[in-house]
């Protein structure tokens, strides 16, 4: 893991209050881009929700508002979804440039490869959520118990539902950079990952039954199955890295 006994080449010591300053500064810049990439979507804010709205409410199922503040409120949720994603590429630099002064070499460049390694990982498993699981997924949840009651859903249960979904599957596309990580650190060794796997299956599949609330086990089976593919593709590729 390196020789890490030696000051990093940039580190200074620094009044605390200088980087207090410092981090205020880099956060107000990844904020106002926020705002600012949120605010220039509003344009396309509610063709954005009428696309969301179309891949759950499937046919025969209603869209309904309860508030009169709803429809707008779910529209400043993806105004503010919309600008955390295009920011993310500048939410990493001003992270890294935040720490570099008191990374070791080999920090950097494990925070270089990992960190936009993990950010593309996220949105691939963002895609294939909206893509792939929430076509599938979305009819089957919403038709169920259609012969006992007639189905609809408000706006914003349904951003929520569509973005929970998504964020979801990108956390268990960050399963390949946190086996990576513990490899590298020493907590763990293939050998014990492959030798522990059932447990860490069983772990993630009551996990995901806690967080996705789908009476049909549907949603927690999908998302285990694409963590177990992650898991052991990890497992394989730590192995010959190894």
């Amino acid at each position: 893991m390196g020789n890490f006994t030696s000051t990093p080449e940039n580190d200074e010591e620094r009044p605390l209050l200088e980087h207090v300053a410092e981090l205020r500064k880099r956060l107000l810049v990844t904020v106002v881009l926020v705002l600012a990439v949120a605010l220039a979507s509003f344009p396309v804010s509610r063709e954005g929700l009428a696309i969301l709205v179309e891949a759950v409410a499937t046919e025969g199922v209603g869209v309904a508002v309860y508030t009169p503040t709803e429809y707008v409120i779910a529209q400043i949720y993806l105004m503010l979804a919309t600008g955390i994603a295009v920011a993310i590429p500048v939410i990493i630099y001003e992270a890294y440039a935040f720490m570099a002064p008191g990374l070791y070499p080999r920090e950097k460049r494990l925070y270089l490869l990992i960190v936009p390694f993990s950010a593309v990982l996220l949105l691939l498993g963002a895609a294939l959520a909206w893509l792939v699981v929430i076509p599938q997924l979305a009819p089957v949840l919403m038709t169920t118990g259609d012969d006992v009651v007639r189905a609809a859903i408000s706006i914003e249960r349904a951003f929520f539902f569509v973005a929970g979904l998504m964020f979801l599957m990108g956390l268990v596309f960050q399963v390949p950079v946190a086996l990576a990580i513990a490899v590298w650190s020493g907590v763990v060794t293939p050998a014990s990952l492959f030798e522990n796997r059932l447990y860490a299956y069983t772990g993630f599949f009551l996990l995901t039954s806690v967080l996705t609330v789908d009476p049909t086990m549907a949603s927690q089976l999908i998302l285990t199955a694409v963590f177990v593919a992650l898991y052991e593709l990890s497992v394989r590729v730590a192995e010959l890295l190894t």
